[in-house]
């Protein structure tokens, strides 16, 4: 039974993430129209960021996020975090944790 309420939980949760990033994306326009530059994010390196990889390392190779905006959600023992990285006004990478380990990573337009 317990098993079965943190499954329910970790949905929420996940759904709940899903439409905070959704709504900040369309909320700052996915964050492409303001030219930031950020020289560290290419493909190959947006390619390394593997599950399970802490905010550190994931840092380690893209550079700190260059969003002010990065998303938080705390639901009881599960913490998921959002962190943005762009490059530019058309490249942006984005890292989803669940509790400080990746999750999930999408980008758009790293070549």
């Amino acid at each position: 039974m317990q098993a079965m309420n943190e499954k329910k939980l970790r949905i929420i949760s996940y759904m709940l993430l899903f439409v905070v990033v959704v709504g900040f994306l369309a909320l700052t326009r996915f964050e492409l129209l303001s030219p930031n530059k950020h020289p560290k994010i290419t493909f190959s390196k947006y390619q390394k960021i593997r599950n399970g990889m802490s905010l550190d390392k994931v840092q380690d190779i893209l550079g700190p996020p260059t969003s002010d905006k990065d998303i938080q959600v705390g639901v009881n023992a599960f913490q998921l975090q959002a962190f943005t990285w762009k490059k530019g006004k058309r490249k942006l990478c984005m890292v989803t944790f669940e509790n400080g380990k990746v999750v999930s990573k999408f980008q758009i337009g790293l070549r």
